[in-house]
């Protein structure tokens, strides 16, 4: 594992949404928003169209979700951004360090991996998980976007 060294960092406050982002919400922002992506934009509307609206949104440029978060922002009157590395990590793991969002030990039932199964795993719903939830309620942490 190539984890940073254990260091106590101070953050200053920040708000993480409970869910990673869905297709739903995704798709909105491509339908909405005149952005230029290039060829980008095509493939993600493409690639979206064939998901179930509950999964999370994947494969987008850093671009992209930058866009994302500067329009759900001007929608909602909310200042949203992109987690730092530290910070979904906080939110991942809480202030004590935890191994994974609900504790220490590793339960393949708890979040989508590919020990859950014997195929290859599918990427789930966002809310598929309860158990993976960490200790900031902030959900899917742990795997269900693969």
């Amino acid at each position: 594992m190539h984890a940073r060294p254990y260091a106590r960092i101070w953050l200053e406050r920040f708000a993480i949404q409970t869910y990673p982002v869905t297709v739903e919400s995704f798709s909105r922002f491509l339908d909405e928003v005149d952005l230029d992506l290039g060829a980008e934009k095509e493939s993600l509307a493409r690639q979206l169209a064939k998901s179930h609206p509950d999964l999370p949104a994947t494969g987008m440029s850093l671009a992209a979700a930058e866009a994302y978060a500067a329009w759900l922002s001007k929608s909602t009157g909310k200042a949203w951004r992109l987690p730092s590395e530290v910070e979904w990590e906080k939110a991942a793991r809480g202030v004590d360090g935890r191994f994974f969002p609900w504790g220490d030990y590793f339960d393949p039932e708890f979040c989508g991996t590919i020990e859950r199964s014997t195929s290859l795993p599918e990427v789930q719903p966002v809310s598929s998980f309860e158990a993976d939830t960490s200790v900031y309620g902030a959900r899917g942490m742990a795997g269900s976007a693969i």
